[in-house]
């Protein structure tokens, strides 16, 4: 299998895939030099809401494939990314609820 042209760095492709993070392991131990790593942001801290979402389904759908192979992760992924028993997705901003006045 022939290796696939480097990413480009994000000069070259501004706008496009290009590369923007250094991957190592928690545990020290060395990446593969060949592999291709790709980052979601997954919390409510970005700034773009819809990159944000983008990559929360994303996850979803890696959690659906994986769910046979690796039950466990796919379940805690669904868990920690997925929809709340109330309907909202996990991370994403509540309504604030709004008190009514009691009457006197």
């Amino acid at each position: 299998m022939n290796k696939p042209e480097p990413i480009p760095t994000q000069q070259e492709n501004p706008k496009g895939l290009h590369r923007r993070y250094i991957i190592s392991k928690a545990d020290g131990t060395p990446v593969d030099e060949n592999a291709e790593y790709f980052v979601l942001r997954l919390d409510d801290f970005g700034k773009d809401p819809v990159h944000v979402e983008a990559g929360r389904c994303a996850i979803l759908k890696y959690a659906d494939a994986i769910s046979r192979h690796l039950p466990e992760l796919a379940v805690d992924l669904r868990e920690r990314y997925g929809i709340t028993q109330e309907g909202w997705p996990k991370y994403a901003p509540r309504p604030v609820p709004t008190l009514k006045p009691q009457s006197l």
